[in-house]
């Protein structure tokens, strides 16, 4: 018995001894590969390699090991213990001295903290991680790092739209990667083709959905099929590169492979816990049915949408938002109003902000591309005065022994280079007020896409009351109720005892037009129709002539008006008083 207990305590005293022991260099590197090879295969196994790292005395070990782990926790949606494992990583990362292997640790959690914005949404975040990683690893010249940076900023690029710069910057990325072939791990290099090639595939098949070429859509199949044969057992890329072909057949309108791609990620996504995969292809199987009429099956696919929704009480997500317009609209199909009601005014509360949020970030990355860029302009022009004040003083150090015609000389040329620094300097500025004027053109054009922006009209009429509406708008016409300054969807809504939903449905299906459209043409119309025939009316300030028909604000008037004529208000009532005085001038002839 006491031998038994002796061996017993000497084995914990090992465990213990080991547990506070540095790990050797390629113990440590073996360890490293293993925990993010398996980040995608099994994140059970990669927390344990990561908690293996974690046992070494060294803080650099310790804070890799942090930091993959507060990535996995992000992966399982856990953010309150991602984010305590990532400070933990920072923290000891900034208790080791200045070093390469300092810095390459720290890329690697920059690398981990940009995922982990980006799997909360966060991209503009996320872009400035990826952006601060890829100098460190870039000034350390860490090839397989940098790669990895470059293909996560392609991603950024893809999801704000900008393709053919993210295709670019992938397929440099997977150059890149051929030609340093043997310095990336072989437990990783797989994954990484497979996933630069998935990426390629979703941008070529983003834009095959903008222009309909078929080009587009053969080449996403293909870089699709590439990233399938290098998955091996990486179980998110699998997931990813099936729903890649699931949409790929779906534009291509071959429903069972489709559905097929789809149900095989499915099962995947499921058995490896990747709960926003498994929600987006049940949002994608709820999509395919529904567009092909087979809406019992759809609602099966929506509903546990709304319902992993509800019980994960996690943030607002866009498979939600999209779950609950189609369940209204099945719900209205399959005649069951009280839940299509329900569902509809759901989708109505989430949309607007979901769709604010998507614009304030997108307007944001493009923000931080342009100041990156704008950074780098004040770095040359900074080398630049550097280069010029060494000139300077060789200059006078020279000027000292030469002859008074060559000190005239340079005293000359000092006054040329002084010019050329003013003019750099108002090039300069010239190119910020480009750059101001773009970014100003860009809010403007963000404030005309947040008002264009509606909830899809869902909204279910028959044509007689459709015409029985049409008829209460032209009556109201006649009667230039137009010219009240509050006429809105409201006041015209309780004016004709019906609801604003109806308003928008008839005047967008019959009118052509939003309301807001609708009700400009009317006062503008009736503004020039008095313009052409009243002559005291042709004398009013553009404020008084905004203020008869309705306007609130004569910028809004000028504005609208110039768009429907061509011509502001002043200019239109001068061309009017020019045709009239040469419609006189003929008469007396």
């Amino acid at each position: 018995m006491k031998k038994v207990t002796i061996l017993l305590l000497l084995h914990i005293c090992l465990l213990t001894y080991s547990q506070n022991k540095s790990l050797k260099k390629n113990d440590y590197l073996n360890l490293q590969d293993k925990a993010r090879s398996y980040l995608y295969i099994d994140i059970d196994s990669s927390f344990y390699f990561a908690t293996e790292i974690e046992k070494s005395s060294s803080p650099i070990h310790q804070s890799f090991a942090n930091g993959i782990k507060g990535y996995i926790f992000q992966l399982k949606n856990d953010t309150l213990n991602s984010k305590k494992h990532l400070s933990i990583a920072y923290d000891l990362i900034n208790t080791v001295p200045d070093s390469k292997e300092k810095s390459l640790t720290t890329s690697y959690l920059l690398n981990y903290d940009g995922l982990i914005e980006w799997k909360k949404n966060n991209l503009t975040s996320a872009l400035k991680k990826y952006q601060e990683g890829k100098k460190i690893s870039e000034s350390i010249n860490d090839i397989v790092q940098t790669v990895k940076f470059n293909a996560n900023i392609g991603l950024i690029n893809k999801t704000i739209k900008n393709y053919d710069i993210a295709i670019s910057t992938f397929k440099k990325s997977l150059q890149l990667v051929n030609q340093n072939f043997e310095l990336f791990p072989k437990e990783e290099i797989n994954s990484m083709i497979s996933n630069i090639h998935l990426n390629i595939s979703n941008c070529y098949e983003r834009k095959f959905q903008e222009n309909k070429d078929e080009k587009k859509i053969d080449l996403a199949l293909y870089h699709t099929q590439k990233a399938l044969q290098y998955t091996r057992n990486n179980g998110l890329l699998k997931v990813r590169s099936l729903t890649s072909l699931g949409n790929i057949y779906f534009l291509k309108d071959d429903y069972i492979n489709s559905k097929k791609a789809y149900q095989s990620a499915l099962i995947i996504a499921k058995e490896i816990g990747m709960l926003a995969d498994y929600n987006t292809l049940l949002c994608n199987l709820g999509h395919i049915n529904y567009y092909y009429k087979k809406e019992k099956e759809a609602l099966i696919y929506f509903t546990k949408v709304d319902s992993l929704y509800q019980a994960e009480d996690s943030n607002l997500t866009e498979e939600y938002v999209l779950s609950n317009y189609y369940l209204a609209k099945i719900y209205n199909i399959l005649g069951k109003k009280e839940e299509a009601s329900k569902y509809s005014k759901k989708y109505l509360d989430n949309y607007e902000s979901m769709a604010v949020k998507e614009i304030k970030e997108t307007l944001d990355i493009n923000n931080t591309l342009n100041n990156q860029k704008l950074q780098q302009e004040m770095i040359e022009i900074n080398n630049q005065y550097q280069r010029e004040k060494i000139i300077k003083i060789i200059a006078l150090i020279i000027s000292f022994i030469m002859l008074l015609v060559l000190i005239l000389y340079f005293k000359k040329q000092n006054n040329l280079r002084i010019q050329n620094a003013k003019q750099s300097a108002e090039k300069f500025q010239l190119e910020a007020e480009k750059t101001k004027s773009k970014n100003i053109a860009l809010l403007n054009e963000i404030e005309d896409f947040k008002k264009q922006q509606k909830p899809k009209n869902t909204v279910v009429i028959d044509s007689e009351k459709e015409n029985q509406i049409v008829a209460k708008l032209l009556t109201l016409e006649k009667k230039e109720v137009f010219l009240n300054p509050d006429f809105t969807q409201q006041f015209v809504a309780k004016k004709i005892k019906t609801n604003t939903a109806y308003i928008s449905h008839v005047v967008n299906k019959r009118f052509g037009k939003t309301f807001s459209e609708y009700a400009n043409d009317l006062k503008i119309n009736y503004a020039i129709h008095q313009m052409e025939t009243n002559p005291v009316y042709r004398k009013y300030s553009t404020q008084a002539i905004a203020e008869s028909v309705g306007f609130k604000s004569a910028i809004s008037f000028r504005k609208s008006f110039t768009k429907k004529t061509g011509f502001s208000p002043t200019q239109f009532l001068k061309n009017i008083e020019n045709k009239k005085a040469k419609n006189f001038n003929n008469s007396k002839e």
